[in-house]
């Protein structure tokens, strides 16, 4: 169902550009016809809308062209911002991450020296004694 109401706006953007064209063609053909009946005041009046027509055409193309070059190139140059600022953010979260990397070694070794600190504590046995007595005199 959608595919139809796509393929129909496509042939709507289509005909936008091509009706013009096609309706320049007519005034031209329309001319050369006044111009066979020899109607040459008709064909003149006709000659110049399809000249006017022609001209208004050729300039909407071009304009067309120049904006869609305008557009792709703004669409470059957002992209290439898009690119530098993941690039940015992609340093700024290897850095955090080498911030939290280092913070957790750190405070594994801490923890390992605390360790090994009252393990050796605990295995001396008048250190331990002696901070029994200290907690049963309280």
């Amino acid at each position: 169902m959608w595919a139809a109401f796509r393929s129909l706006a496509d042939l709507i953007a289509s005909a936008k550009k091509t009706f013009p064209f096609v309706g320049t063609l007519l005034l031209i053909f329309l001319t050369v016809l006044l111009i066979d009946l020899q109607l040459y005041l008709s064909a003149a009046f006709a000659g110049v809308l399809a000249a006017g027509a022609l001209c208004a055409y050729l300039v909407q193309t071009l304009r067309e062209r120049k904006d869609e070059r305008e557009r792709e190139r703004k669409n470059l140059l957002k992209a290439e911002k898009l690119a530098e600022k993941a690039g940015v953010r992609g340093k700024k979260i290897n850095k955090a991450k080498a911030a939290v990397t280092d913070a957790a070694k750190g405070v594994g070794k801490a923890t390992a020296d605390v360790a090994k600190m009252t393990y050796t504590r605990v295995r001396i046995p008048g250190r331990l004694r002696f901070w029994r007595s200290k907690n049963r005199t309280k």
